[in-house]
């Protein structure tokens, strides 16, 4: 496949191709080292295909080196970070679509969020090597020569023998999938009941009363409960997110690539604490 297709399009593209042969934990940091130094000194934005054995908990190269979902991220994060957010990652491998989990698990509100990757691609479950070989000849073929992630995926789904489906996600299709979980579920748990909003607004008190040693006055009460169900307060922790996940603080250049979140059910969504 890297012969005969990647290869070949590359030349016929212009564009810069390597195959790199992983015999160790020293090769596989030798790679990764090199695509990083690629990417400092000649601006370039790489596109990773991965080929291993593989299942749900993570990667096996040769010789028995092992990484987790969460190992192998740590590695592309920095990558992706290098290139702006970036970074597309193809995973030829059983279980190899797995691996975007680890857009969700990089997502936090309490530390600095980092997108491992703009997009990530590969099986839901086992498959052959016919199966991977024929799918990602056509998606390929298609993405050197249209340039569109999307309709390379399509060609992958359509060529492939695979009777399972290959994942696709996005940092932005993650990104928006978990934050109408946490507004749409998470909120309406914790505020579902007046008494589910004294107790959160209690516990936030407690804290406050510990940093100052002091204690909320009537009308700094009022304006709390007013705060906890305004939409923008909600929205403030989201955009946080939203602004290191996907390198706009390193990248400003990305606020106009990646979409905000929007809720327009607010109202109906407290209506039942009013």
């Amino acid at each position: 496949m890297y012969d005969d297709i990647v290869k070949r399009r590359c030349e016929q593209k212009g564009l810069k191709c390597q195959y790199h042969q992983i015999e160790s934990s020293a090769s596989l940091l030798s790679s990764i080292n090199q695509i990083m130094d690629e990417v400092k000194n000649h601006k370039t934005y790489p596109h990773i295909h991965l080929e291993c054995h593989g299942s749900d908990y993570g990667i096996c190269l040769k010789n028995n080196i092992r990484l987790t979902w969460d190992n192998l991220s740590e590695l592309t994060t920095e990558i992706n970070g290098l290139t702006g957010n970036n970074l597309v990652i193809s995973m030829a491998l059983c279980f190899g679509g797995h691996f975007t989990i680890s857009l969700l698990n990089r997502l936090n509100a309490s530390t600095v969020s980092r997108a491992p990757a703009l997009a990530i691609i590969g099986p839901e479950k086992e498959i052959s090597f016919g199966q991977l070989e024929n799918g990602f000849s056509y998606f390929f073929d298609t993405f050197l020569t249209t340039r569109n992630l999307d309709k390379a995926v399509e060609s992958l789904n359509i060529n492939s023998k695979y009777k399972g489906k290959f994942i696709y996600q996005t940092c932005e299709s993650m990104y928006k999938s978990l934050s109408e979980y946490f507004i749409k579920n998470s909120l309406k748990q914790k505020l579902s009941s007046n008494e589910n909003l004294n107790k959160s607004i209690g516990e936030l008190l407690r804290a406050y009363q510990n940093k100052t040693g002091k204690g909320a006055t009537n009308k700094q009460l009022d304006l709390l409960k007013q705060k906890m169900l305004e939409k923008e307060t909600y929205l403030g922790i989201i955009e946080d997110m939203r602004n290191t996940y996907f390198w706009i603080d390193k990248y400003p250049n990305n606020e106009s690539r990646f979409g905000r979140m929007e809720i327009s059910n607010w109202e109906e969504m407290v209506s039942t604490l009013k």
